[in-house]
């Protein structure tokens, strides 16, 4: 069986809990006599039909008699795929709390010929709701289990619990029509995940060369930041990808987004429609955290739609569990465009592996930050430092796999795979000036800086 995960935490707040369930669409339990409406296709098809049937497909995954059939007669250009369904308010599944002991929701479906994400909703019974949960899926003609954390139910929703189910079953653009099974819907606690127990580095940038996207420490109802942040930023637009809700949440006495399940994601810096100016700024600054990520991406995105990657695995491998401080050159924009036009609307992360990273402390600045994570001098020996035409680099013991030079603008010069624990590195070609050598071993990847005179 293969299991798809989609998990954040949120406030803990205890309350009771009671709904029908589980939904497994057998006589005599849940699911099978409700009220199921579908939604919402193009206006020149007919919505999808659901139905309960025998399941077509019995297998060790399920060996369910009976489970819920949507046939989607249509394609579509849009990314939430033009099809839900979804249960009657006041009925069927009932009135219920979500608690930290029954926020994970689980399910299985079978996608025929076609694999897509799929996303569930809930909704009260004056229709609010939540943007709805997505789990990737990439298997189709198969049985599969997805698992959706509901935890931002936790405590109601405007002083109301939910009663509605809504689920999105092919949340995807398609080029055909398309059938999915689902079946044996259960609830139950999240699996506890690794999160960062400490916070963010504190940026020591002088107030006056930022302009600070987030920065926050505290929230409601006075909250407080390192910087003053640019107000009403949405941090959670929901492009359309298959990325979690982002959540804002405490890490070590200090605040920070988490990105759950991170597909692309996007901050409106301002909100909709609103900019900054950052012609003035040499430097994106953020810092990041994963437990599973190899792989990340940011982008700056300007009014006119402009915006081109910079991708943070080319500086090296993603170090795990910690916090790791990044100094994007914005040079790297008027590289691509000598043009580029620096009123920013939006920043872009994206190419996450639908893992989890956790960001704080992004801004823009004149100041870059050249004190991350200072190697431990007794691991490492460095001479001559200054230097005018090499530096000799040694470990006690621990081989160097890689080491990436980068200039204060962040720039890579030089990229070496030593694979021992002593090397020389040629300085005679570089400029005089002050370099970061971001040096990998099995220990993971820290910083020291070179001088060249």
């Amino acid at each position: 069986m293969k299991k798809i995960y989609l998990l954040f935490t949120l406030l803990t707040i205890s309350v009771g809990f009671s709904q029908n369930a589980p939904i497994d669409f057998e006589t005599g339990g849940f699911g099978a006599d409700w009220t199921w409406s579908t939604f919402e296709a193009p206006p020149e098809a007919n919505d999808p039909v659901f139905s309960v049937i025998p399941n077509p497909y019995v297998d060790a995954t399920n060996n369910s008699q009976t489970v819920a059939k949507i046939e989607i007669g249509y394609s579509t250009n849009e990314g939430w795929g033009s099809a839900g369904c979804e249960t009657m308010h006041g009925a069927d599944i009932g009135s219920f709390a979500v608690t930290p002991n029954n926020s994970l929701v689980s399910m299985l479906i079978y996608q025929e010929g076609f694999a897509a994400p799929v996303a569930l909703k809930f909704a009260t019974l004056s229709n609010a709701a939540y943007g709805q949960v997505i789990v990737n899926n990439t298997i189709a003609d198969a049985w599969v289990e997805v698992e959706f954390d509901m935890s931002i139910w936790i405590g109601g929703l405007a002083n109301e619990n939910p009663d509605q189910l809504i689920f999105y079953p092919s949340h995807a653009a398609r080029t055909t029509g398309h059938t999915v099974y689902f079946d044996n819907i259960t609830f139950s606690e999240p699996t506890p995940v690794a999160t960062p127990i400490t916070a963010a580095p504190t940026p020591t940038q002088d107030p006056a060369n930022v302009l600070s996207v987030f920065t926050q420490i505290t929230g409601a109802p006075t909250p407080t930041s390192h910087y003053t942040d640019v107000a009403n930023s949405n941090f959670n637009p929901n492009w359309g990808s298959n990325s979690g809700n982002v959540v804002i949440e405490p890490y070590g006495g200090d605040l920070g987004l988490r990105h759950p399940s991170l597909d692309y994601q996007g901050i409106l810096i301002g909100g909709a429609g609103n900019s900054i100016d950052v012609s003035s700024m040499l430097f994106l600054h953020f810092d990041y955290w994963t437990d599973g990520g190899s792989s990340l991406r940011v982008s700056v995105v300007s009014v006119s739609g402009e915006e081109y990657a910079y991708d943070i695995d080319a500086l090296g491998a993603i170090p795990q569990q910690q916090w790791v401080g990044i100094d994007v050159p914005l040079s790297y924009l008027t590289d691509q465009n000598p043009n580029f036009d620096f009123i920013v609307k939006e920043l872009k992360f994206d190419q996450g592996g639908f893992e989890t990273y956790h960001f704080d402390n992004l801004f823009f600045t004149t100041e870059a930050t050249l004190n991350i994570e200072e190697v431990t001098k007794t691991n490492f020996d460095v001479y001559p430092n200054p230097s005018q035409d090499l530096w000799v680099v040694k470990t006690a013991s621990a081989e160097m796999s890689s080491i990436i030079i980068l200039d204060v603008l962040g720039k890579r010069v030089l990229s070496l795979s030593p694979n021992t624990n002593s090397i020389e590195i040629d300085a005679s070609r570089l400029k005089a000036g002050l370099y970061l050598a971001k040096i990998k071993t099995n220990a993971g990847i820290e910083t020291v800086k070179l001088i060249k005179n």
